[in-house]
């Protein structure tokens, strides 16, 4: 506990003088918190204060920043790019793809390929309206606007095989259900579709378990597995799934591993 109070005055001061900005996040941090607690809900302070602490005090030109992002080839990487053009082109002969983002975060990771035409993405993020606010401020208009939703809830809102292609990245393990996530993730995709899974590799071990981060997601022997705190392991296709991985790669970015895999529904 008296490491936590050390780093909230270092925080929160700032060349002797108290940061106000710095002050207010962890104000709000500490609402969302308490809410949570009081409403035996998932903690989710620590993913609203990880985007406004980059936005608002990390960078100095945060536009600049989106502008970048929004300028990502690589979340396709070149040796899937073939088939998901296939996918639009030959496929299902569609001027763009329709395409399910889960967990999106307030700046989508696919806004270059909207650009490009080539996906027509529809976003959800329980945190949307958090992030409405935060692209507000900024006083910036992002191709996506995510939908606040749940991805435990999809098959509330969204029939099965509406979309050409689903696509998680960094989120997954985020969530309060993985594997239900995931399982409404392959009942909305159409049959030939792509799902797309891009996650650290085993997370919640390299946090220590902190924050939104509650489990581990990797990949064994072609296996998508996921792994608790506890130390236990579940698959998240199961036999009654028709997944095929098409394609996996790890790369080292932000000095984390993490790793891309995409599965095609038969």
């Amino acid at each position: 506990m008296s490491k936590k109070i050390k780093r909230f005055i270092i925080f929160a001061f700032k060349e002797n003088r108290i940061s106000l900005i710095n002050f207010k996040l962890l104000l709000k941090s500490l609402f969302y918190s308490i809410k949570a607690y009081i409403r035996r809900e998932r903690n989710i302070a620590s993913e609203i204060y990880s985007y406004e602490s980059l936005f608002f005090i990390k960078l100095e030109d945060p536009v600049a920043f989106l502008e970048s992002c929004r300028r990502n080839e690589s979340v396709f990487p070149e040796g899937i790019r073939d088939e998901v053009y296939k996918l639009r082109d030959e496929v299902f002969k569609v001027n763009s793809l329709y395409t399910l983002e889960i967990g999106s975060g307030p700046n989508s990771n696919l806004s270059y390929w909207v650009d490009k035409k080539l996906l027509e993405v529809i976003a959800i993020d329980p945190l949307a309206d958090v992030y409405k606010k935060i692209m507000k401020q900024l006083n910036y208009t992002y191709p996506i606007t995510p939908i606040k939703q749940k991805g435990e809830d999809l098959l509330d809102i969204f029939k099965e095989e509406t979309f050409h292609v689903v696509f998680a990245q960094n989120s997954l393990d985020h969530t309060e259900d993985p594997l239900k996530c995931f399982r409404n993730a392959y009942s909305v995709l159409k049959k030939g579709g792509l799902l797309f899974v891009c996650s650290n590799i085993k997370e919640g071990t390299r946090t220590s378990w902190a924050g939104m981060h509650k489990f581990d997601i990797y990949v064994d022997d072609s296996e998508l597995i996921l792994a608790n705190k506890k130390g236990e392991t579940f698959k998240f296709i199961d036999d009654n799934m028709l997944l095929d991985l098409i394609f996996y790669e790890t790369y080292f970015k932000n000095n984390v591993d993490s790793f891309e895999a995409v599965f095609k529904k038969r």
